[in-house]
């Protein structure tokens, strides 16, 4: 019976609860559980019906917390997401009576954190602009290095003095680094940087010298991107770090 209850769970938490589920051994026990079946069917029939969709499973990303690593920005929306689950069960549970109004004020929304996260996190995982007052910043130059880099590129790959040693007048990416596609055996006709060469050995893919400062200005700036968006991810792990006893007793709560 308990693995029939199991496989209509498709929270990971309340499978497991599921699986453990053992007869009520005491009357005291049996009639918390009748009184809570009560008042949730009574419930229903307002139209109110307490749910956990939408949450996460968030013990591993706690358990990594643990050991006292970071968390990526999928993971942070995974804990902001399951915040306002839990807001809105609490928010449905204080409506019905005193034993579900018990469960619900037990439940802890978070609301500080949530609001961290979802300011700093989007849905897809990335870290907004806002996430910081100076990441903003950092990206859009960013953005200013990488346009001035490939417009530079692009002008010569047209340029009569490159285009005829070209296999195509494109600009590409090789090790980090933007390229030109030159022929094998005109090598010696663009001066720079070899990256990369083909399988085939006809083209070999160039840093011209004379973008090799933009290209190093382009991996600052990339550099100084990342740096940002680590520490941020770290900041926001140890917000969510600090609530972890909390954040795992509402997953028990609310399975």
């Amino acid at each position: 019976m308990t693995e029939i209850i199991a496989a209509a769970c498709a929270f990971a938490p309340s499978r497991e609860a599921a699986r453990a589920l053992i007869p009520a051994m005491s009357d005291e026990a049996a009639h918390l559980r009748r009184g809570r079946a009560v008042e949730l069917a009574a419930l229903r029939g307002l139209g109110v019906d307490p749910h956990i969709g939408g949450a996460a499973d968030l013990r591993p990303g706690l358990d990594r917390l643990g050991k006292g690593g970071a968390l990526d920005g999928g993971s942070l929306f995974a804990i902001a997401e399951t915040l306002r689950v839990v807001e809105r069960l609490q928010g449905e549970l204080v409506r019905g009576g005193p034993l579900l109004s018990t469960v619900g004020i037990e439940l802890a929304p978070l609301r500080g954190v949530r609001s961290q996260l979802e300011r700093a996190v989007g849905a897809d995982g990335t870290l907004s602009d806002s996430a910081s007052p100076i990441l903003g910043g950092l990206r859009a130059h960013l953005r200013s290095a990488l346009e001035r880099l490939r417009s530079r590129l692009e002008g010569l790959a047209h340029a009569k003095a490159y285009s005829p040693y070209l296999q195509d007048a494109i600009v590409t990416l090789r090790n980090g680094r933007y390229v030109l596609p030159v022929r094998a055996e005109a090598k010696s006709k663009v001066a720079g940087i070899v990256h990369d060469t083909s399988a085939t050995g006809q083209t070999i893919w160039i840093e011209p010298l004379e973008v090799v400062e933009l290209g190093n200005a382009l991996r600052e700036a990339e550099a100084a991107v990342g740096a940002e968006e680590a520490r941020i991810l770290s900041a926001l792990s140890g917000v969510v770090a600090r609530e972890g006893e909390v954040l795992r007793r509402n997953l028990e709560i609310g399975r």
